[in-house]
C-alpha cells in the first residue's frame, strides 16, 4: 500500500470526527479558558514531510503532547510503521474520538490489538514521556512559562532525541540544537516548524 492509499484511509477514519466542536464544547462545559487548549489540526501530507525531516524511522517512539483527536499519532504509525506512537490529551472527548478513529483503522486493516498506538488521558505537565525519541509539541498557543516548564521536562530525553515544535522557539541552546526550520500548512494556516535535537 503506497502513501496516497494510506492517506485516503486516514481521511476516511476521520471523515465525521469534528475535533474543533468536541474541544470547544468540553472546554465550555469545564470552564477552561487557558489559551493552550485552543484546538488545531495537522495537514496529513505536510505533516509527513515534517516527520521525514525529523528522521522518523522504525525505531521511533513518537509522542504528541496535546494529541487532540489523535491525527498525528495515527498518521505517524500508519505511514511510517514506527515502534510506538502515543498521544497525551487532557480532554476526554478528544481521547474518545482518538480511540474511535483507531478502532476504525484496526477494522479497515484487520489489525490485532497491540500497544504500538496508545492514547492517554492526562495532563502533559504531569506525564512521563522520557522514553520517547520524537516529540511533537503544537506550542502555538502556549505561554512562555508553559513552554519553559515543558523544556525542563524534555531534559530527561536521551541524546539524539528530536522535537517538532510549532511557532515558538526553545530558549535552551545548551541542551537543544535546531536542525531544521520551515513554514508548513496546518488547519489554522501556516506555522513555523522547528525541529530540535537533544544534545
Amino acid at each position: 500500500m503506497n502513501k496516497e492509499e494510506k492517506i485516503k484511509i486516514f481521511n476516511e477514519i476521520y471523515k465525521d470526527i469534528d475535533g474543533f466542536s468536541l474541544s470547544l464544547s468540553e472546554r465550555y462545559k469545564k470552564g477552561i479558558n487557558d489559551k493552550s487548549f485552543v484546538y488545531g489540526e495537522i495537514v496529513p501530507e505536510s505533516f509527513c514531510e515534517i516527520l521525514e525531516k525529523a528522521s522518523i524511522d522504525k525505531n521511533t517512539i513518537f509522542y504528541d503532547l496535546g494529541s487532540g483527536t489523535g491525527k498525528a499519532v495515527i498518521l505517524s504509525k500508519l505511514i511510517f510503521d514506527i515502534k510506538k506512537s502515543i498521544g497525551i490529551e487532557y480532554l476526554e472527548s478528544l481521547v474518545e474520538a482518538s480511540q474511535l478513529a483507531y478502532l476504525r483503522l484496526k477494522n479497515i486493516l484487520n489489525l490485532e490489538d497491540e500497544d504500538s498506538i496508545k492514547f492517554i488521558q492526562g495532563d502533559i505537565f504531569e506525564s512521563d514521556f522520557s522514553d520517547g525519541n520524537l516529540i511533537f509539541i503544537n506550542s502555538t498557543c502556549f505561554s512562555d512559562d508553559q513552554l519553559d516548564k515543558l523544556v525542563k521536562m524534555l531534559l530527561k530525553l536521551k541524546e539524539g532525541s528530536r522535537l517538532i515544535v510549532l511557532t515558538k522557539k526553545i530558549n535552551d541552546n545548551e541542551n537543544f540544537e535546531i536542525i531544521s526550520e520551515g513554514l508548513y500548512p496546518f488547519s489554522w494556516g501556516s506555522a513555523t516548524v522547528r525541529i530540535y535535537q537533544r544534545k
